[in-house]
């Protein structure tokens, strides 16, 4: 599964290619992934996109369109999913590759064997709605000190492990990532969240990093 890491590789990769460009068709070849993508064309045809960003493991484009209303695209590469860029004109679709955003001499191709991906379009800040406002500080956030994780980790009583996947504490932060990071810091992955000493939560953070 993509995390975050993997997710911020792809936003760099996918950002020259399509930040600043007009979304000139959308192929929309499933009638959905986690969520119906009824609609997904009519929205962001004709939009260009001004920024790609990343907030966790999701990417949000920021659209405009010609009266400069702004609009965002969120997506998800769930399990399998990853995007790529052709040039135009670009080789037939396989049975996995379910969406195009095409540019004026590229494409970019959504490809997902499995289908847990998702893409959901949204009027406003999508950071107000779920699944984003759920999300907790990003890992690397200056504001996230190792008191505040602390506190934030302390108050779950489910299992660390759970509770790092659940991106409330922390965003991004998948199941190799939560692995890896409580063995290096020393704390069984099944020990209560509220049960961490704070010299152990510091050690958590700076592995989580």
């Amino acid at each position: 599964m993509p995390e975050l890491p993997e997710v911020e590789v792809t936003r760099m990769g996918l950002a020259p290619s399509v930040e600043g460009r007009r979304i000139e068709d959308v192929r929309i070849r499933t009638p959905r992934l986690r969520s119906p993508l009824a609609g997904l064309r009519e929205h962001l045809c004709g939009r260009i996109v001004e920024r790609l960003e990343r907030r966790g493991k999701y990417l949000i484009w920021r659209c405009r369109d010609e009266c400069a209303c702004t609009g965002f695209l969120v997506t998800h590469l769930g399990m399998s999913g990853r995007w790529r860029i052709w040039p135009l004109p670009a080789p037939e679709p396989g049975p996995h590759d379910h969406v195009d955003l095409v540019f004026s001499d590229c494409l970019v191709r959504l490809t997902d064997a499995r289908r847990f991906g998702d893409m959901r379009w949204f009027d406003d800040d999508p950071g107000r709605h779920p699944p984003l406002n759920a999300l907790g500080p990003e890992p690397l956030d200056a504001a996230l000190t190792p008191g505040a994780f602390a506190r934030r980790l302390r108050a779950h009583r489910a299992p660390v492990k759970e509770v790092l996947m659940a991106g409330r504490v922390i965003a991004g932060c998948g199941n190799i990532y939560a692995c890896e990071s409580l063995f290096e810091a020393g704390i069984h992955p099944a020990r209560a969240a509220s049960r961490i000493s704070e010299a152990r939560c510091e050690r958590l953070l700076a592995a989580v990093r």
